[in-house]
């Protein structure tokens, strides 16, 4: 029977795809059953074609993202798509052969069904659908079939709400003392940490380094945590912003980013703007850029300046560097990672011009996966993301035991002492925290044991 062997193509898919792919597919007699059924009922009506098709491409999208990241998607990952629409689209055309296997399957089988005319049957469709909603109820526990995996975690995904978490503002803050140390952050994009590096950079040796936490796996919530100093989301409080306490202090604030308005928008609202005399969103894409602005920053005169810089860095799809040329993943990566190189000596040689004590904090807001365990990008609780480095240069005549440093959290509390709020540097000594990536905490987060 035609409807049958469709069915069985169909299905069958999930197991071709498993035998290449890190998706791994345990095949259920429910489960097929199921899809038997289902194309019975879908043959009955007049655009059976057109329907199974677009069933199909179910498959063929799931397929890609699992060619991509190299695990199954998740409602959260559905979310961030939508919401980060033209970054999505960006990856895809850099990395559009890694969807060439899945591609050909949803051609062959397209063709094989507009090739199959099926003929209609004397069945009740009511039967059938009691029947498939049956079956689909006792096996809910146990889908594997990427077409209803994908089903599934889109109606999970309508529910996510990654809305602007309700901002505190307690008690502003005094500075306990003045301070006339420049600051200087700049947060990476997507950079690994050293020991997760394919090749040696300067930066990681030349200069202090470390391997530290991250706040969460996506930009979207460590850098609002790192920014305000927060361990979660639900504490991100303006009274600890650290824009707000420089600018109390009579520091001259400054944020510039290379990434796009798009990018940035979901970041922007826990800046606190208002406290932001130096704001320059340039979209360029290009790191190159920040040196020109951060040397039109005068460093010199009486007004001290804290000033964070958020590079375009290492984001996927790993192309913003000069004289790109199309390789594999980890080759372009590496390209990427030796011209962030190159910016931030670049940044460093134009501070030991400066005479006054400045200190220049370099980490990242996440890490990426590059192929390890077949997954690529970043959002997931995996140790080549939640793991970034740490690099300090300074000036300072005050000595710092910067091997105490083992979060973004820490860096925060290192910053609110430069900047004079307190009189000793006294590190957290709870759980570090690393957040999922949705601002609203729907995907999670993972504890880990200080080191003393």
């Amino acid at each position: 029977m035609k409807q049958f062997f469709i069915a069985f193509i169909f299905y069958t898919q999930n197991i071709i795809f498993s035998l290449f792919t890190p998706f791994i597919f345990i095949p259920s007699a429910i489960e097929f059953f199921s899809i038997v059924l289902l194309v019975f009922i879908i043959s009955q009506t007049k655009y059976y074609k057109i329907i199974l098709i677009s069933w199909l491409f179910l498959y063929f999208t799931h397929f890609s993202f699992i060619s991509f990241f190299g695990s199954t998607i998740s409602p959260t990952d559905i979310y961030l798509f939508f919401t980060h629409i033209f970054e999505s689209y960006e990856t895809f055309i850099y990395t559009v052969d890694k969807y060439l296997f899945p591609f050909m399957l949803f051609i062959l089988i397209s063709l094989i069904i507009l090739k199959l005319e099926l003929k209609s049957l004397k069945i009740n469709i009511y039967i059938l659908t009691i029947s498939i909603i049956t079956l689909l109820t006792i096996n809910a526990d146990k889908i594997n079939d990427s077409s209803f995996l994908l089903l599934e975690a889109s109606y999970k995904a309508i529910y996510l709400t990654d809305t602007i978490m309700p901002i505190q503002t307690s008690l502003a803050k005094k500075p306990i003392h003045n301070s006339d140390i420049n600051i200087v952050l700049i947060i990476g994009e997507s950079m690994r940490a050293k020991e997760l590096q394919t090749q040696k950079y300067q930066i990681f040796e030349n200069y202090f380094y470390k391997t530290i936490y991250s706040g969460a796996t996506s930009t979207d919530v460590s850098v609002p945590l790192l920014i305000n100093g927060a361990i979660k989301p639900t504490d991100i409080d303006f009274s600890n912003n650290l824009f707000t306490l420089a600018q109390k202090n009579s520091y001259q604030t400054s944020f510039i980013s290379s990434q796009t308005q798009k990018a940035m928008q979901y970041i922007e609202p826990y800046l606190h703007k208002k406290n932001i005399d130096n704001y320059k969103i340039m979209g360029s894409k290009d790191d190159r850029y920040l040196v020109d602005e951060f040397k039109k920053i005068y460093l010199e005169d009486n007004k001290t300046n804290f000033i964070v810089m958020q590079m375009q860095g290492e984001h996927s799809p790993y192309i913003y560097y000069t004289n790109y040329q199309k390789s594999t993943i980890i080759q372009q990566y590496n390209e990427s990672m030796e011209y962030s190189n190159k910016i931030i000596i670049e940044m460093i040689e134009h501070i030991k011009t400066i005479q006054k004590e400045t200190i220049f904090i370099f980490t990242s807001d996440h890490g990426e996966l590059l192929g390890e365990r077949g997954k690529t990008g970043h959002n997931k609780f995996e140790e080549e993301i939640y793991r970034v480095p740490l690099l300090i240069f300074h000036t300072l005549n005050n000595k710092i035991d910067f091997q105490a440093i083992q979060s973004h959290n820490d860096i925060s509390i290192l910053i609110h002492y430069l900047l004079g709020y307190s009189q000793t540097l006294n590190f957290s000594s709870k759980e570090m925290r690393v957040n999922g990536s949705m601002i609203s905490e729907e995907d999670g987060f993972r504890l880990f044991q200080r080191k003393k």
